[in-house]
């Protein structure tokens, strides 16, 4: 907000311009902190950031996990999710995250994705047991 401040100063005589940086300013810090989420439903994962949307079918996720790490610039210790393919890559999702000085037991949006994500993927996982009957 700051920055966008300065532009108003730098652009006083020209007021249109003025206006116009100023929206797309605040257009993007409000879109930046809306844009990215986790979507959990029964045809897949998808994940969504500012810049892109992926969709994951469930068939190729093994598993999800909290990780605590850099997410950006100035994102130190931050939690973010990393998930696990079936064929081995991991995808580490850093545009949803939260502070990592949380309690274990405290639940926020990034664990609350795993959780979801896991549970997912083991209701849909086949039982080994199946196969021997």
């Amino acid at each position: 907000m700051i920055a966008l401040s300065k532009i108003v100063v730098n652009y006083r005589g020209n007021g249109i311009s003025a206006s116009i940086y100023l929206f797309g300013g605040v257009w993007f810090v409000i879109r930046g902190s809306k844009a990215s989420s986790v979507s959990v439903g029964a045809d897949g994962l998808v994940t969504k950031s500012m810049v892109r949307t992926r969709q994951y079918d469930w068939a190729e996720i093994a598993s999800a996990s909290v990780q605590c790490g850099n997410t950006g610039m100035n994102g130190h210790n931050r939690e973010y999710i990393e998930i696990l393919r079936v064929d081995g890559e991991s995808i580490r999702f850093k545009e949803l995250n939260a502070p990592a000085n949380e309690a274990p037991g405290d639940i926020n949006e990034v664990r609350r994705a795993v959780s979801a994500i896991n549970e997912v993927v083991s209701r849909n996982r086949p039982d080994p047991a199946a196969g021997l009957a």
